[in-house]
This record gives structure tokens, sequence and C-alpha cells, in this order.
């Protein structure tokens, strides 16, 4: 790489390359993670991936004033490949609907089970130390500390059902999405209004249903 920069550039030049190859565009970890968890999730979105050809067509963008990670023209569908891989796996995978409900569902028992001003987040790094441990010893540290009925549901990976969607775009759901975030707030702390939104909207539910529904059976 240091032959790909220029005298002038030295050092400092170098740090913006790897600053690229780390965490950019085309960095090496997407093309890590696409490819491995395509893989292990059994979905052929990153397949399309060349990593050969990703690798060989890598070069420095000197163009500018600073050098850039850069491909050569024969590596433009590489990069393409790539882009569109992590879209697909973002749209399918990561934000999809079973991922999005087990993953309110995690957040919602912890919310219940330690109850104090901190975010899911600063529970997870402070009260249950994530980086200790793998996957299952922290899931089960979770499981034993925030026991509930949805503990319960996810230890038998039975996620919740969508009842209603709501978004920002839809012109008749505009008043309603406005609404449910004024109460719920922008923050990562959802203000103080937030559980009598949610009240309110489990009696509505109720009437509707004609049933009993339980407070922990709905996430909003």
């Amino acid at each position: 790489m240091a032959e790909c920069l220029p005298d002038s550039q030295g050092t400092h030049g170098m740090i913006h390359v790897l600053r690229d190859i780390v965490n950019g565009p085309i960095d090496a970890d997407k093309l890590d993670y696409l490819q491995r968890d395509g893989h292990h999730c059994g979905v052929p979105y990153a397949n399309c991936i060349d990593r050969h050809r990703f690798l060989a067509s890598l070069t420095v963008d000197n163009s500018g004033s600073t050098p850039k990670l850069s491909m050569t023209a024969k590596g433009s569908a590489c990069a393409e490949a790539l882009v569109a891989a992590r879209y697909w796996m973002f749209n399918q995978v990561y934000w999809g609907h079973t991922v999005r409900s087990l993953t309110s569902m995690l957040r919602a028992s912890l919310c219940q089970s330690f109850q104090s001003k901190k975010t899911v987040e600063e529970v997870l790094l402070n009260e249950l130390d994530v980086y200790a441990g793998t996957d299952e010893t922290v899931f089960a540290d979770i499981t034993e500390r925030a026991a509930s009925a949805l503990m319960c549901c996810l230890k038998g990976h039975k996620p919740y059902k969508r009842i209603v969607v709501l978004t920002k775009q839809s012109e008749n759901d505009g008043e309603a999405y406005n609404h449910l975030i004024d109460c719920r707030g922008q923050g990562r702390i959802p203000r103080a209004s937030w559980g009598e939104y949610k009240e309110c909207v489990l009696r509505g539910l109720i009437e509707l249903l004609d049933t009993k529904v339980e407070p922990h059976e709905i996430l909003i």
C-alpha cells in the first residue's frame, strides 16, 4: 500500500487509507461480516461478492487533497455487489420482521426487569457486562435476571407478530405516527407520558378484540 502513495503524503496519507480500510464504503469489515452472516443465516445475498477479484482491484486514489482507498475499473462490479449484498442483508436479515420483533422483546424484557433511568445499552454494559462472556452465557444471565413471559417466548423462539405498522411516509398514518413519536420522544429513554400512551393503546385493543390482553403481550 505504501508504494501507491506519493512521497509527499508519507505517514499522514497512510493513516487516511488505513482508516478507509477499517471503516469506509468498501471496508474490510463489510467484506467479512456480509459473507459470514449470509453463510450462517443460510441466505444467498452475499454469494455474489467475488472476494479475490475485490482484493485484487483495490488501489489508492491520489487525485484529491488526501489519498483514499479506491478500486480499479475491473473491480466496479465487486463494489456494486458489496453494496447490493449489504442492502439485501439489512432488508431481509438484520432488519427483517422477525429480528425486529425479537429485538423489541429483549429490550422490553430488560426494561421491565431493570427499572431505572438507564438505556438498554447501559444495562447490557454495566449490569450484565456483555463483553465478559459468549452469546450463550450472556443470554443465560439475562434469562436468569430478567425472568418474564417475554423471556419465555424468546427462549422458545416464539417472536411476536405484527398487527399494526405505522410509517412516516404514509399519508394515512401521518397523524398517528406523529402522535406516537410525540409521546415516545426521540431519545433512548422514553418520556413519562409513554406509559400512559401504551395503556391507552392496550385498552383500545381489549375493546376492539373483545378479549383479555396482558400488558406484556403488546409491544410498541
